[in-house]
């Protein structure tokens, strides 16, 4: 029994010769395939990064979520200044930033609010800290919060200084006649005097309440700094991943930047549909038998047949839209097949300025068909060329 369709037919022409086949398709994977679409790195990472965000701290179990990670991890779970790890001395939870230990305070990661207070390891339990480097982050992700203040340190420096500095009493030598200072940020500094310090321009975030109830000798300065400091992280970061999860991804970090790990061994800045989606059209492409194998070549090479220049053939098809229903072939694989084919065409172009970037093939393949731009008609001779006969007269 016939059946009739509402579009033109789409009776194939000549196909390639067989044995060009698997070269071709292995010429589209990879042109249209960046390594890491299967790379069996980010295989390996998806599932690394796929254990459960937990793990056992003396009588504890601390649970975490992205961007942290756990010390043990591969560093891309979790971005570089998120590793959490348990002290085993306190049995404490410990978070290296900046590749320095710090204590997390009372073991809480406020994910609501995206909040987390620190305190250096060196200064926990520490009667008379005495600082000696800066505290650093990292470009991501933390961020100091508003209640944050840099205490700027002087220590060992001979003599008295006038205020603005606060003199720090437990770290006096009054035999020697050193003392030892901080300072808030308020009020001017007697430059001079302070090049003699042992160390000069130290600075240290803490609370600036902590400090605000120090007394005006410097005594409960320690207290203050075991205080810690609080750092916040964007909000952005669990959207994103709640998106990365949600289509099936493992949120990670890798190449300075949030990367979802997928099931398939791709690897995206975004969700994993769009790029499983892109894997399809090459897997539909490669097993749907003969019609699957040419449509793979329509999309990028250009082909003699013995009755019409391929490209034009298609382009005409679909200009007058054809469809393929004729060869059972379902929607889908219909919609997927008219995309590689227009992407193809754009591909060819004969001016290289129509040509897509690898960036903009990328965005075609992840659109629908209804919104792509219709490419020019191909403007190449048939590859048929006419036999130029010369004359000449005497």
């Amino acid at each position: 029994m016939m059946h009739h369709h509402p579009h033109h037919p789409w009776p194939l022409p000549s196909s390639p010769t067989p044995l060009l086949l698997p070269f071709l398709l292995s010429l589209f994977l990879s042109s249209f395939l960046p390594p890491s679409f299967s790379d069996v790195h980010y295989l390996q990472l998806y599932k690394a990064c796929s254990t459960t965000r937990q793990f056992s701290c003396g009588n504890r179990i601390i649970s975490f979520s992205y961007p942290f990670r756990h010390q043990e991890s591969p560093p891309q779970c979790g971005y570089p200044d998120a590793a959490l790890s348990c002290n085993d001395t306190d049995h404490t939870l410990t978070i290296d930033i900046g590749n320095k230990p710090y204590r997390v305070k009372d073991d809480n990661i406020d994910s609501a609010t995206n909040l987390v207070t620190v305190v250096d390891r060196d200064f926990v339990g520490n009667p008379c800290p005495r600082p000696s480097e800066t505290t650093t982050l990292g470009p991501a992700p933390f961020e100091y919060t508003d209640d944050d203040v840099n205490a700027t340190f002087f220590i060992d420096c001979p003599a008295n200084l006038p205020s603005p500095l606060v003199s720090i009493s437990c770290l006096e030598n009054i035999a020697a006649g050193r003392r030892s200072y901080y300072w808030l940020g308020n009020g001017r500094l007697p430059y001079g005097q302070m090049n003699t310090c042992e160390i000069s321009f130290v600075q240290v975030p803490t609370t600036r309440t902590a400090f605000d109830q120090s007394t005006t000798y410097g005594e409960d300065y320690a207290e203050a700094l075991q205080e810690g400091f609080t750092l916040k992280w964007p909000a952005e970061i669990a959207v994103w991943c709640s998106a990365c999860n949600g289509s099936g991804g493992v949120c990670g970090y890798e190449s300075s930047k949030p990367t979802c790990f997928c099931s398939d061994g791709s690897a995206t800045d975004g969700s994993c549909h769009k790029r499983s989606h892109i894997k399809k059209i090459i897997i539909i492409g490669s097993v749907a038998g003969p019609v699957g194998f040419v449509l793979v070549c329509v999309a990028l090479f250009l082909y003699r047949t013995s009755e019409i220049y391929f490209p034009h053939w298609v382009y005409e098809h679909l200009d007058r839209d054809g469809d393929l229903e004729a060869y059972d072939v379902t929607a889908e694989t219909e919609e997927i097949a008219r995309k590689m084919i227009m992407v193809g065409l754009w591909c060819i172009q004969t001016m290289p300025p129509s040509r897509p970037s690898m960036s903009r093939v990328v965005e075609m393949l992840e659109g629908r068909v209804g919104g792509m731009e219709m490419p020019p008609k191909p403007y190449l001779s048939s590859p048929r060329r006419p036999v130029v006969v010369t004359s000449s007269s005497s």
